[in-house]
């Protein structure tokens, strides 16, 4: 069953709680409630506030072939390898958990750059946190004994985004159903405008040839445990020393450096596109040093086949965006221009940016290649 906010939080006032969570018992003065995330694709969610701290009520509610899947996928992460440990509520039967309530880092970030405050040194933290951050997830997740553990327990066929994407755009373009395929948000069915738009984009000779090529001639890793939705307001706590990660519900096999593109993208507002050339200088330092410390190279000329990799990525998080409404862009066709121009920019000038990459000095070059940032939820 999937349940509307109102029957969420009927749900929750009926519940007995104990532990780290007793306090939620006490209903009659001191809850604060709030819909965190109503309209999201993949979870129903409740921000929950008392006098002892705030938590998070949620549903996940992927629609796959085994709608049990995601939920089972989240609450193992948080039963078998997360820092939350047993710090969490869950009921099975009726499919939704409680957490903890952690601030995202994401405002303060953002704080910074708005404010031209995001210097050197708090840059190179921030980065160093986080890749800190993502290789505890990748380690844990991928010690053998625990990934057999979650790949035994999960009831998971849930694919890497990224080859989601590849295996339907590959489908369109045999089929020619590109709207019964790719266009699946209720924004996009609804405004043809749109739904043309990016099906004359995705029809450009120069597209179709990369994403064919590129499924094609597959070269990601596979065997890894990936968050798959790693975003900036899904690992919390990365500021102020205070990690923890959340939303489990889309792990799968991978490629982990998909995690790390999804997350340095995550980083940076839509809302940031299009200004003056100091923010494209401060994303163009940010993606230098995430890249220096994700492969452990301060050399970045020896890195040249990981950094076209890191592009192709890159080039397929910015497609995720243009047929996601969750992203935003859908809903401005202007916003769309821009990120089909940023992909045609990667296409045709890839081997020119890697260069810029490797230079590591920023000028007006590399503006074309930084518009449109990535995720803004």
């Amino acid at each position: 069953m999937i349940y509307s906010p109102y029957h969420l939080y009927t749900e929750f006032l009926t519940q007995k709680f104990s532990g780290s969570f007793k306090s939620l018992s006490r209903v009659d003065k001191d809850l604060k409630f709030e819909i965190f995330s109503p309209n999201s694709p993949r979870n129903i969610t409740l921000s929950i506030t008392t006098k002892e701290g705030k938590f998070m009520f949620k549903q996940p509610k992927i629609d796959t072939l085994n709608s049990i899947e995601p939920f089972e996928n989240e609450t193992n992460y948080y039963q078998n390898f997360y820092k939350f440990g047993q710090d969490f509520f869950c009921n099975r039967y009726k499919k939704y958990l409680i957490l903890p309530f952690i601030e995202t880092d994401r405002m303060q970030a953002l704080k910074f750059f708005i404010n031209k405050k995001f210097e050197s040194e708090y840059t190179k933290s921030f980065v160093d946190k986080s890749i800190s951050a993502i290789n505890q997830f990748h380690q844990i997740s991928n010690d053998e004994k625990d990934k057999k553990k979650f790949l035994r327990n999960s009831y998971s066929a849930i694919e890497p985004i990224y080859f989601t994407l590849l295996v339907g755009l590959r489908k369109a373009y045999l089929t020619k159903k590109f709207e019964t395929i790719l266009f699946k948000s209720s924004v996009q069915k609804n405004r043809k405008s749109v739904r043309l738009l990016i099906i004359e984009f995705l029809k450009e000779e120069k597209i179709v040839k990369f994403f064919l090529q590129l499924f094609e001639n597959q070269k990601f890793r596979k065997g890894y445990l990936i968050h798959n939705d790693m975003n900036v307001n899904n690992m919390r706590g990365v500021i102020n020393d205070n990690f923890k990660m959340i939303d489990f519900e889309l792990v799968c096999l991978g490629d982990p450096l998909w995690d790390y593109v999804c997350y340095v993208e995550s980083v940076f507002s839509r809302y940031l596109t299009n200004i003056d050339s100091d923010i494209y200088k401060i994303r163009f330092e940010v993606l230098i040093n995430f890249l220096k410390g994700f492969l452990k190279n301060n050399d970045l000329s020896k890195c040249k086949v990981e950094i076209e990799e890191y592009l192709n990525f890159l080039i397929i998080n910015k497609l995720k965006y243009l047929l996601d409404d969750n992203s935003g862009y859908a809903e401005s066709e202007e916003m769309m221009g821009i990120v089909m121009q940023s992909i045609r920019n990667l296409i045709d000038h890839k081997k020119v940016f890697v260069d810029l990459i490797i230079n590591g000095q920023f000028d007006n070059n590399c503006i074309p290649f930084l518009l449109a940032p990535g995720c803004n939820n």
